[in-house]
């Protein structure tokens, strides 16, 4: 069996080395405890978790207190396997990774899959914490017997790692021994289940275990709206089923397969995940020729989380954050047309971050000022983005789901794919025809939006 070293030496060999070399061992644990499959890449399963990791790394180690809540709380969630497990008789689908928003990943899976389900037969989880339940329709020895294997994979990979400071939240361990678990005990025939969240790591190693453990399972993972690069494009698992949320995944996908970066067990376009909301919006002239999305940037750390330091956001903590620089130059390209074409009509609109910063916490977002003078029009009511989506002819972010829910529909949208942000690379050579819509500097942000405004 390949030793830690020599699985160290495979990380570095393709730049994921900056990862964590303590999470790498817990990944090197994980899967030397996994009876994986003879014919399966051991590189490709290295990278595919690792890259989902790199935009996560601190500066500096996480305080010794959390790696020993961290242990702490896992072997909680191990040895209170027994004491979690509950029936649920009557379940034909678990949907994974749903937060807030059950009801619409419940639509979600119902137009796409299994539209004669009823909603009452779908469970809906969002495992965070180590005494969330694990339910069962039947348990046999078959169960048990797996269930015994998926915590001695977990237990083996907390013990290598315990006495090791990482530069990476330990939190997602937990999610990733929930998500295991209950893969396992609910799998079975005319048992579907369909997890969020592609472009995280325990999404993809608890479905690379999960299908090791049960030789009859085949994971389902839905794509999430934006682009699969940066995160997503490395993605292998043989026995898994990707569906597509967007059009702009299609030809990602073609050449990502190409590179040998994805090796999955089929690929296939269903749509938005907020197909709930877009499905009730009747397309309609728009009412602005420009709508600027904002990110929050902000009030987001310098690797894209969203803040909720609420003194270090009052004193503008954030302010240097490159994804609110990007929108700055937004700004000042859009001033610049104004300059030309006073009649443009511009609005702005929030990104729900900003909204609840504002509503609950009196933190207004710094760019007000500047949105005043340039006559922008702008809503600090909490109104729905989504529910506007054809307001504007054109839309414009540096990054934004939205602005790939725009694209998907067919409807104008720029975004941001220069090199300032370094976690939200875009690459537009893989993007097929929606390439066109990226720009990388001012000049081309520019000259783009006349274009697609016909000025």
């Amino acid at each position: 069996m390949f030793s830690f070293v020599g699985f160290s030496a495979l990380a570095c060999s393709f730049n994921v080395g900056s990862t964590d070399l303590f999470e790498m061992r817990f990944i090197y644990h994980i899967l030397r405890a996994t009876p994986l499959e003879p014919s399966l890449s051991l590189r490709a399963c290295v990278q595919s978790t690792a890259f989902r990791l790199l935009g996560k790394v601190s500066k500096t180690p996480y305080p010794w207190r959390s790696q020993i809540s961290f242990v702490l709380r896992m072997l909680l969630l191990i040895w209170s396997i027994p004491f979690r497990l509950r029936k649920k008789s009557g379940i034909g689908a678990i949907l994974y990774n749903v937060t807030s928003v059950a009801d619409r990943r419940r639509y979600f899976y119902q137009k796409f899959q299994a539209p004669d389900l009823p909603a009452e037969a779908i469970l809906t989880l969002h495992h965070d914490h180590p005494t969330d339940r694990l339910f069962y329709v039947q348990l046999g020895w078959d169960q048990v017997w797996r269930l015994m294997r998926a915590a001695w994979i977990i237990w083996r990979g907390t013990f290598a790692s315990a006495f090791w400071r990482s530069r990476i939240n330990p939190h997602w361990k937990i999610r990733f021994a929930n998500l295991l678990l209950q893969q396992v005990l609910f799998a079975g025939p005319g048992r579907d289940q369909l997890l969020f969240f592609c472009y995280e790591p325990e999404t993809y190693l608890s479905t690379l275990v999960a299908s090791m453990l049960v030789p009859d399972y085949y994971p389902t993972v839905a794509s999430s709206n934006s682009p699969l690069f940066r995160d997503n494009r490395y993605l292998y698992n043989p026995k898994l089923d990707l569906k597509l949320c967007s059009r702009i995944h299609e030809a990602e996908v073609m050449h990502y397969k190409a590179a040998g970066w994805m090796q999955v067990r089929s690929t296939t376009l269903w749509g938005l995940e907020e197909s709930i909301v877009y499905d009730k919006l009747p397309p309609t002239a728009p009412i602005y020729d420009l709508g600027i999305y904002s990110s929050g940037g902000w009030a987001r750390t310098h690797d894209l989380w969203r803040s909720h330091d609420l003194a270090l956001l009052r004193r503008g903590g954030y302010l240097d954050n490159p994804m609110y620089l990007q929108l700055l130059v937004i700004l000042d390209q859009v001033a610049q047309l104004q300059v030309v074409h006073p009649r443009i009509r511009v609005c702005f609109y929030l990104h729900p971050h900003e909204l609840s910063l504002l509503h609950q916490h009196d933190i207004r977002p710094p760019y007000l000022e500047r949105l005043d003078q340039l006559g922008i029009t702008y809503s600090l009511a909490g109104s729905d983005s989504q529910a506007r989506i054809y307001e504007p002819r054109v839309g414009v972010a540096v990054l934004s789901t939205i602005l790939f829910d725009r694209l998907h529909l067919g409807l104008k949208s720029l975004y941001y794919n220069g090199d300032a942000i370094l976690n939200g690379v875009i690459e537009t050579k893989y993007l097929g025809e929606y390439a066109r819509f990226g720009y990388v500097d001012p000049l081309e942000l520019g000259v783009k939006l006349k274009g697609e405004l016909g000025l």
